[in-house]
C-alpha cells in the first residue's frame, strides 16, 4: 500500500460541530496509527477514497450525496460508525429513546414523516420560494404596517395588566396570579403580540420563529423531549436509509452490533477505546483533601433525581466530595474536576457509556457509575456505584489502577484487530 492508500478521510459535513465527533475521531486515531493509517478530517466526501461517516443522517441530501458519489466514482469506499443505541419506544424505532406517552410518539412520527416528505419534495426549490415571498412581503410592506398597531395597542394593554399583578396591593386581575396564567401571559401571549416579532418576521422569517422558540416554549419539558426525541427518529430514518451502503459498519459498543445484526442483519465491529499514558494518572489524588464530581449529560427526570438524592446523601454524611451538575462539559473545563459520574438516563436504562469512561481517564478524570451493567469491559475501571461512593478507598484503589488499565488494554488490543484487518482489506 502506498501513503495515499493508507489515508482514511473523516466526513464531518453532517454535524454542527466538529467538537461532537473529536473524542471519537481522536480514539479511531490511537489506534489506527499503529497499523499505519492516518485518518483526516474532510468537510466534503473523497471520491475513490475511503470515507468515514459517524452516524448523523437527518438531512436526506446527504444520503444522495453518498449514493452519488458511489455511483459516479466506483472505487468510494464508505465506513460508517454507528455511536447510538436502537431501542423501541411504544411502537416507535428509534435512537436513544428514553421518554415517551402514546400521544408524544405519535407526534413524534408524524412530524418525522412529514418533514422528511417536505424535505424530499422541496429538495432544491426552497429557497427560490422564500426569495418570492420575502420579494412580495416589501411589496405589501406599507398596507402591512396598518395592521401592526393592533398588536401594538394589545401588547401595551397586556404589558400593563402584568405590571399591575405584581402589585400586592393591586385587586385588577387576582386571576392572573393562579394556576401559571400569570406566567403563561408573561412568557408566550407578550412576545406573541410584541410588534417586533412581526417585524422580524417579514424580513427573516425562519430566525423570527427560533426567537420566539428560544424566549417562550424553550424551558417547557414537553417541548425539550419532543425536539429530542423529533432529531433521534430523523437520525435513526436517515441511518435506514444509508446502512445499507456501507462498505464497513463500526460501533462503540457490542450492544449496538446485536441491534445492528437484529434490525438490518448486517455485521459490524466494535471499537473498544485504547488507554494510552495511563501510568501513575491519578497519583495527584491520592493527598488531595476535597474532591469536586460531575454528572453530565441530558438532563433527564430519572438523572436529575438521582442526581440530587446524592447531593442529599453526600451532605448528610459530610464528605468531602461536592457534587456538580453539567449538560456538557469542553475538554478545558472538564479538566477542572476530579471525578466524573455516569447516571443513566432512565431506570430502565441498561447500557453504559464507554467513551465517557475513555475520556475521563484521558483527562486524569476519575470514571464512576451510579450503578453497573457489565456489558462493556471499559466499565470494570470505573471505580464504584451509587451510594457507595462515599466509603471510597483512594489509597488501594489508584495504587492498583495501573494494572486494571493494563488488563483492559490487552483485552481491547485484541478485539480491535478484528476491525483493522477488515479496514485494511478496504484499500485493495
Amino acid at each position: 500500500m502506498t501513503d495515499q492508500q493508507n489515508k482514511i478521510f473523516v466526513y464531518y459535513g453532517n454535524h454542527n460541530f466538529i467538537e461532537g465527533i473529536k473524542d471519537h475521531f481522536d480514539i479511531l486515531s490511537e489506534i489506527l496509527d499503529k497499523k499505519n493509517i492516518k485518518l483526516i478530517f474532510s468537510k466534503v466526501l473523497v471520491p475513490n477514497q475511503i470515507n468515514m461517516l459517524i452516524e448523523e443522517f437527518k438531512n436526506p441530501e446527504m444520503i444522495k450525496d453518498v449514493e452519488n458519489i458511489k455511483r459516479i466514482y466506483t472505487k468510494t469506499k464508505i465506513i460508517i460508525i454507528c455511536t447510538e443505541f436502537i431501542t423501541e419506544l411504544n411502537g416507535m424505532t428509534t435512537l436513544n429513546g428514553y421518554y415517551g406517552t402514546t400521544f408524544f410518539v405519535n407526534c413524534v412520527k408524524f412530524s418525522s414523516k412529514y418533514i422528511r416528505f417536505k424535505h424530499i419534495r422541496k429538495r432544491r426549490k426552497s429557497l427560490g420560494f422564500l426569495k418570492k415571498i420575502k420579494t412580495k412581503l416589501k411589496l405589501y410592506l406599507p398596507p402591512i404596517w396598518k395592521f401592526l398597531i393592533y398588536p401594538l395597542k394589545l401588547y401595551w394593554v397586556v404589558r400593563y395588566l402584568l405590571n399591575k399583578s405584581r402589585k400586592p396591593m393591586a385587586p385588577y386581575i387576582p386571576i392572573l396570579r393562579k394556576y401559571k396564567i400569570y406566567r403563561i401571559f408573561r412568557d408566550i401571549i407578550l412576545p406573541f403580540l410584541d410588534p417586533k416579532s412581526y417585524i422580524r418576521f417579514m424580513f427573516s422569517p425562519i430566525k423570527s420563529l427560533k426567537h420566539f422558540y428560544d424566549i417562550t416554549l424553550k424551558g417547557n419539558d414537553w417541548f425539550k423531549n419532543y425536539y429530542y426525541a423529533l432529531s433521534m427518529k430523523l437520525r435513526y430514518e436517515g441511518l435506514n436509509d444509508i446502512i445499507y451502503k456501507a462498505d464497513q459498519i463500526l460501533t462503540f459498543h457490542p450492544e449496538i452490533n446485536q441491534q445492528i445484526k437484529k434490525h438490518y442483519d448486517l455485521e459490524s465491529q466494535c471499537v473498544y477505546p485504547m488507554i494510552q499514558n495511563y501510568l501513575n494518572k491519578f497519583s495527584h489524588l491520592l493527598n488531595k483533601g476535597s474532591l469536586k464530581m460531575v454528572c453530565t449529560g441530558n438532563h433527564t427526570p430519572y438523572r436529575l433525581n438521582k442526581f440530587y438524592e446524592l447531593q442529599l446523601f453526600l451532605d448528610k454524611n459530610s464528605t468531602k466530595i461536592k457534587l456538580y451538575l453539567e449538560n456538557y462539559l469542553s475538554n478545558d473545563d472538564f479538566k477542572k474536576f476530579d471525578i466524573l459520574l455516569t447516571i443513566p438516563q432512565t431506570e430502565n436504562w441498561n447500557n453504559s457509556s464507554p467513551v465517557r469512561v475513555w475520556r475521563a481517564i484521558r483527562s486524569g478524570v476519575l470514571p464512576a457509575s451510579y450503578k453497573y451493567h457489565n456489558d462493556h469491559e471499559i466499565e470494570k475501571i470505573s471505580i464504584f456505584a451509587g451510594e457507595k461512593i462515599h466509603k471510597i478507598n483512594k489509597n488501594n484503589k489508584l495504587i492498583s489502577y495501573n494494572t486494571y488499565i493494563k488488563k483492559y488494554n490487552n483485552f481491547a488490543e485484541e478485539k480491535n484487530n478484528e476491525f483493522t484487518i477488515k479496514i485494511k482489506k478496504l484499500f485493495y
